[in-house]
């Protein structure tokens, strides 16, 4: 039923581009072909995850067979950005940055031609940034990145998003010449100035401090339960304590009642 539905809107959708008129039979073709694409998109899903738990040969073997069914889905469903950014994972794992970044590049642009959801458009820009990082291109993975914080849709993504954003921060060397200092302080300044009349990356800062401040927070909730185990584990051992005091004050008694005694006797 969930095939049968996309189908339905996959010629609903299909009639309306460019506002040409389509025949029920190129409609059906075209619906054929991306619901083909997407089975053939799913075997490489199944590929690519089989591979990654192979090591040497075989693996790299497994994730080759993976880009050929990418390869097959996105010429049947040329549409497709899933194909792509799947196709770049795998390029990823087989240490091919260029061509993955390529892969990367291609299905930005189609997410764009064919209003593709923000969830895969995201994914498309890190796609990109991960690709850019490998080649130690790190300026550029970082745009990459706050574009995908900036267009992603669901906090706990924008919150991942802002972790590697940081993490990619942090690889860029810095300079330790005065000339350098001074630079990177003046391009701070205009960046900061910048965010006046530039949203984007208003919002990508925002986006940062709002995930180093769910950061801080989930800390201070942390701290607060190591304290409050802290304290209570205080508490027990206060218990034990006072308890083996009272013992101890119990047996000292009984002994000097015998002792008393024994004198008595004696």
């Amino acid at each position: 039923k969930v095939e049968a539905a996309k189908v339905e809107a996959a010629k609903v959708e299909a009639a309306k581009v460019d506002g040409k008129r389509v025949s029920d039979a190129e409609l059906e073709e075209s619906a054929d072909r991306m619901f083909e694409g997407s089975v053939e998109r799913e075997k490489g899903n199944a590929r690519y995850k089989a591979a990654l738990r192979l090591e040497g040969a075989p693996r790299r073997a497994g994730l080759l067979e993976a880009i050929a069914l990418y390869t097959k889905a996105h010429d049947l469903d040329p549409e497709s950005v899933a194909a792509l950014t799947n196709r770049a994972a795998v390029r990823l794992a087989l240490r091919q940055p260029s061509k993955a970044a390529d892969d990367a590049r291609l299905a930005i642009a189609t997410a764009g031609r064919c209003r593709a959801s923000a969830k895969e458009t995201a994914r498309a820009y890190e796609r990109l940034a991960k690709a850019e990082s490998m080649q130690l291109r790190h300026t550029e993975a970082i745009k990459a990145l706050e574009v995908a914080a900036r267009i992603s849709d669901v906090e706990e993504e924008r919150v991942r998003l802002a972790l590697l954003l940081a993490d990619e921060r942090a690889k860029l060397k810095p300079d330790p010449t005065p000339a350098a200092t001074n630079e990177k302080a003046a391009n701070k300044k205009a960046d900061e100035e910048s965010d006046v009349t530039d949203p984007d990356k208003a919002a990508a800062r925002e986006t940062a401090r709002g995930a180093l401040a769910y950061l801080s927070q989930l800390g201070k909730q942390e701290e607060a339960l190591n304290a409050r185990k802290k304290a209570e584990e205080e508490a027990e051992q206060e218990e034990e304590d006072d308890e083996e005091k009272n013992t101890n004050m119990n047996t000292n008694t009984t002994t000097n009642k015998n002792v008393v005694e024994e004198e008595e006797e004696d």
